[in-house]
């Protein structure tokens, strides 16, 4: 094996493994939306959070907590998912579809979701949602 062969398998092996902790991190940011999960949330969410929404408000953690935690949604998915690692950073963009029951017909936003790893765990520490057109 070459010199330049190991360092560059071990690499995309790192990378592998990081992607999969961040899909997880977003399954487990989707289930807690999806049961209204505030304790699972303020795991979830950096302590200097920036949630941008797509009517301009910006909540930092506490407030973003407390307003996931209301209401009762019947749909929280993520399509067209792609995510990028930069060490201990990692963009997720994503297609971000909800509905609850004031809302049935949902919506449907663009979200960029920023996640830094932090204590061996990937935390949420930006958001920021475009809405979609139906």
């Amino acid at each position: 094996m070459s010199k330049l062969t190991l360092p560059f398998l071990i690499a995309i092996s790192l990378s592998a493994a990081s992607g999969d902790e961040v899909d997880s991190a977003m399954q487990a940011l989707r289930q807690a939306m999806l049961r209204s999960d505030g304790a699972a949330l303020e795991r979830l969410y950096g302590e200097r959070l920036m949630y941008s929404h797509s009517d301009g408000r910006v909540e930092n953690k506490t407030e973003a907590v407390a307003a996931a935690s209301k209401g009762k949604r019947t749909e929280f998915a993520f399509s067209n998912v792609k995510t990028e690692i930069y060490g201990d950073v990692a963009l997720v963009r994503c297609d971000v579809t909800v509905k609850n029951a004031n809302q049935p017909a949902g919506i449907q936003m663009n979200v960029l979701h920023v996640w830094r790893k932090s204590d061996g765990r990937w935390q949420l520490v930006g958001r920021q949602s475009t809405c979609l057109g139906k």
